[in-house]
């Protein structure tokens, strides 16, 4: 771990977050499969929208997947976080 860690100039908690990617459930693994984000905070936050409201997970992706890089992929996955965290 050490070696492959110094070899690549990074700590631990890259490599935390990288095994972390192994572990994702579904709509937060479209985002990386289907090249829609590799944005580790959007990935984070659809990761937890999923946990409270699957659909909402979903259509959030499908959102993302529909605007690539026409809209701000950063405030859209806010504004979903924040109304998920009203509910």
């Amino acid at each position: 771990v050490e070696a492959v860690l110094e070899r690549h100039n990074k700590g631990r908690p890259w490599l935390s977050k990288m095994l972390s990617l192994l572990h994702l459930p579904e709509q937060a693994k479209r985002l990386v499969n289907e090249s829609i984000s590799a944005d580790a905070e959007v990935i984070s936050t659809v990761r937890q929208v999923e946990k409270v409201n699957p659909a909402k997970a979903k259509e959030l992706v499908d959102d993302l997947k529909k605007t690539r890089g026409k809209a701000d992929a950063g405030e859209v996955h806010r504004l979903v976080k924040a109304e998920v965290e009203r509910v």
